[in-house]
């Protein structure tokens, strides 16, 4: 099971994101990508776990594309590498751009999705589709 971890750049709550990971099935290969925040902290627990680890980084590719968007194309390039799960970890997806955009593009490809917030301990919601997951958290704000 290939599962994308990332999120908020200011997220510090490594705890949560350990006791998502912690969930995963043995075998698994955990992504996240150059950031910091959610997405520079699964790597050191997942390795703990005993989990594959794939840090992904914007490219030159990505810059040429999107500029200072360039993690739209760290974003595609994860979602590419046939993730079956996405764990996002943002306190206010809507305001979000990365994981927002991370979010719409999994929904589109049927991934799964679960979301954490800080307010809420880090504590894990309910396994969605991530086009679910992106239309409930856009319009009533759930993360």
């Amino acid at each position: 099971m290939r599962v994308i971890v990332a999120g908020a750049t200011d997220w510090t709550d490594a705890e949560a994101i350990a006791r998502e990971l912690a969930r995963l099935p043995p075998g698994a290969t955990v992504i996240h990508g150059d950031a910091p925040g959610a997405d520079a902290l699964p790597g050191a627990a997942a390795a703990r776990l005993g989990f594959s680890v794939v840090p992904m980084a914007r490219n030159r590719e990505d810059y040429a594309r999107y500029r200072r968007g360039a993690w739209r194309g760290l974003n595609e390039r994860m979602l590419a590498s046939e993730a079956v799960l996405v764990l996002a970890f943002h306190a206010d997806l809507a305001r979000s751009r990365g994981t927002r955009h991370l979010v719409e593009l999994a929904g589109r490809r049927e991934s799964r999705c679960v979301s954490s917030r800080r307010s809420g301990a880090g504590q894990g919601r309910q396994p969605r589709t991530c086009r679910s997951l992106a239309r409930t958290c856009l319009e009533k704000g759930c993360l």
